[in-house]
C-alpha cells in the first residue's frame, strides 16, 4: 500500500526496550505518518508477545494494524528481518531493532527521504545522536518525557548528513531493492549479517544516505543479547571473508569491489541536498518562533 509505510521490529527478549519502542510508535507526534507494525519475535521468553499484542497502538490515528510473527526459538537476525519483509504490505519498509526510540516527526522525515530516493537505502544518524545524548538517555518508559523528546528532536535535526553510508539497527528501503539483492543472508546467525547486507546494497549501486533524524538507539542491546558462541562468531567471520575477501571493517576492499563493478557513488547534487536540508532547518526555526508568538 503506497499510502503507508511498514515498520518491522525484531526482538529477542529485552521487554523494557520493546515497551519504549511501542511508546514512541503510539505517539502521533513521533509516528506521524500512516504505518503498520510487523513484529517478529525471535524466540523471546519474557512475555514480549503479550506486551505487543495488548499495547494500545490504536490510540495513534496513524496506526494501520499489527502483524505478529513468533519463531519458536531464535533463528538469528537475518531470518527475522527476511520474515518481516515477507509480511510487509507497503513498498517502503523500515527495519528497527526493539531498542530503537522514534523521536518527533522521525517517521515522516525518513519517509520523505525515501520518496526522494526510492531506490536507495536511508538510515537515521543515530550513532551521532548517541554520542551527543549518551547511551542511557532513555532507560524506561518513565524517562520518555516531553522535555527529553524535545531535546532528541533538536539534536536529531542537527545530526550530520553522511552520503555513501548507512547504519544498521534502523534503516529504510523499498521492497524492490530488498528483493533484488535477495534480502539478508541467513547463513549468518548474528555478527556480520548487517555488514553483509550493507555491502550488497553498496554493490547494487543503490544510493545510501545516513540522514539527520531524531531516532535514538543505545547500541547493541537487541543484537548484543542474541545467542552466540565464539565458534559461531568465527563461522560468521569466515563466511564473510570467503564471500567478500575481506573483514567487514575493510572499507577499502568495498571501494575496490565497487570500482571493479563499475559502480560510481552518487555524488551528483550533493551540495543541493545539503542546501535543501539547511532550508528545512531554517523553515522549522521560523515555524517554532511563530508558534511561540501565538502562544504568548
Amino acid at each position: 500500500m503506497d499510502d503507508m509505510i511498514t515498520v518491522i521490529c525484531i526482538a529477542y527478549n529485552q521487554r523494557i526496550f520493546t515497551e519504549m519502542l511501542l511508546t514512541s510508535l503510539a505517539n502521533p507526534v513521533c509516528a506521524d505518518v500512516p504505518f503498520e507494525l510487523v513484529f517478529v519475535d525471535n524466540g523471546s521468553t519474557d512475555g514480549t508477545r503479550d506486551l505487543v499484542e495488548a499495547y494500545p497502538l490504536s490510540g495513534n490515528p496513524n496506526f494501520q494494524g499489527l502483524t505478529f510473527h513468533a519463531f519458536p526459538e531464535n533463528q538469528g537476525v537475518a531470518a527475522a528481518i527476511n520474515q518481516g519483509f515477507k509480511l510487509a504490505k507497503s513498498e517502503f519498509v523500515m527495519q528497527a531493532d526493539n531498542d530503537v526510540v522514534f523521536g518527533p516527526r522521525s517517521l515522516s522525515i525518513l519517509e520523505n527521504w525515501m520518496r526522494r530516493y526510492p531506490h536507495g537505502l536511508i538510515s537515521p544518524n543515530w550513532p551521532w545522536i548517541q554520542k551527543k545524548l549518551g547511551i542511557n538517555y532513555f532507560q524506561s518508559v518513565a524517562s520518555f518525557t516531553p522535555a527529553k523528546l524535545k531535546k532528541l528532536e533538536k539534536t536529531g535535526l542537527r545530526a550530520k548528513l553522511e552520503p555513501f553510508r548507512a547504519t544498521g539497527s534502523c534503516w529504510m528501503c523499498s521492497q524492490e531493492l530488498f528483493n533484488r539483492i535477495k534480502g539478508w543472508d541467513t547463513g549468518y546467525k548474528n555478527i556480520c549479517a548487517s555488514d553483509d547486507f550493507l555491502w550488497k546494497v553498496a554493490l547494487s549501486g543503490a544510493a545510501r544516505y545516513t540522514v539527520p533524524c531524531p531516532v535514538y538507539h543505545p547500541g547493541k542491546i537487541t543484537r548484543g543479547k542474541m545467542p552466540r558462541s565464539s565458534e559461531q562468531q568465527e563461522r560468521d567471520l569466515r563466511r564473510f571473508r570467503e564471500k567478500w575477501g575481506a573483514h567487514p571493517e575493510d572499507k577499502n576492499r568495498l571501494r575496490r569491489l565497487q570500482q571493479e563493478a563499475g559502480i560510481v557513488p552518487d555524488r551528483m547534487n550533493l551540495n543541493e541536498k545539503i542546501r535543501d536540508w539547511f532550508k528545512f532547518l531554517e523553515h522549522e526555526e521560523h515555524e517554532g518562533k511563530d508558534k511561540d508568538t501565538k502562544n504568548h
